[in-house]
């Protein structure tokens, strides 16, 4: 019995704080999810993540046209190095246009990498011809479908975020903004599937056909997958592209709301500062004069038995 009922002890100390944290943290959530920025900033993060996701079936189209598994990899390895690089030209040009437009910079500058998007993915997937001769010119457009449409993160979304979300919490919003783009997202490659298969037209190859007969279909296939891509990518990319156009409007507010509430928060932590002072002033005060009071009672006692013996004698 004494385990058990320590056992539940412990069991509520380590509960506690937990559903404390739960609790808080639910707050937060409901607090900043009020926020017209933040709604927009999750609506759109929706539509380009699935875009984003789309791109699962990159892979598969370049193999389908020819390339061999090596061609594809050094393929994708330029798309992610486009990438990587998009992102901090993408950041350091953000910052320019925030100090020139702090109201809209870093929003005009999103709108346009997922407006580029629409066009460049065309070329590629629409355009170019399904023939691995053609490696050289699909690896320059992938890194440049990979600078250009890679900005909107670090130029708009994140420092957004550090603007309109309390600092206590931004950890925690992060991962909530990006539990609801990863939910939809994930959709993304099913729905390529589909529109590959059921309205393109992609079909797989009949066991036993011949060489010439298998690369034929393999380039049919990449073509229907290549218009089922386009579909899943360009579509949201549009989407995205107009949600941002909402932030103009929001932004602007909300961040002059998220500075007066640090603002008042600021404030509040110095009076809190001071008054602990203070008290320990006027604690310090009045002990003094217990202090003195008790010397005075002290030196009235000794005085005391003297006046006694002489009245006796």
């Amino acid at each position: 019995m004494i385990c058990v009922s320590l056992g539940i002890e412990l069991g509520k100390e380590f509960i506690s704080p937990f559903g404390q944290m739960s609790k808080d943290l639910i707050n937060e959530a409901k607090s900043v999810i009020r926020i017209p920025t933040f709604q927009v900033i999750v609506a759109q993060g929706v539509s380009g993540s699935f875009a984003g996701s789309a791109w699962a079936f990159a892979p598969v189209w370049l193999e389908l046209i020819g390339f061999s598994h090596e061609e594809t990899a050094f393929l994708r390895t330029i798309f992610v190095i486009g990438v990587s690089l998009g992102g901090l030209f993408g950041g350091g040009l953000g910052d320019i246009l925030a100090k020139r437009l702090p109201n809209s910079g870093g929003i005009i500058l999103s709108q346009i990498t997922t407006g580029v998007a629409i066009p460049l993915t065309a070329v590629l997937l629409l355009v170019l011809p399904d023939d691995p001769s053609t490696a050289v010119m699909h690896g320059l457009v992938l890194f440049i479908i990979g600078f250009f449409t890679s900005w909107a993160a670090p130029a708009t979304n994140n420092p957004i975020f550090a603007e309109i979300v309390p600092e206590k919490s931004r950890t925690s919003i992060y991962a909530l903004d990006e539990s609801f783009e990863s939910m939809l997202a994930s959709f993304a490659p099913a729905t390529v599937g589909i529109l590959a298969q059921n309205v393109y037209g992609y079909k797989p190859n009949v066991v036993g056909s011949s060489n010439s007969v298998e690369i034929e279909t393999d380039r049919e296939n990449a073509a229907a997958l290549g218009k089922a891509l386009y579909v899943a990518i360009c579509i949201p990319s549009a989407i995205c592209c107009f949600i941002y156009a909402f932030l103009h409007c929001t932004y602007p507010r909300d961040r002059e709301r998220a500075r007066m509430d640090m603002l008042i928060v600021s404030e509040m932590q110095m009076l809190d500062e001071d008054n602990p002072s203070n008290d320990l002033e006027i604690d310090y005060e009045e002990a003094t004069l217990g202090l003195d009071d008790i010397d005075d009672k002290l030196s009235l006692l000794s005085h005391q038995p003297k006046s006694t013996n002489m009245e006796g004698q």
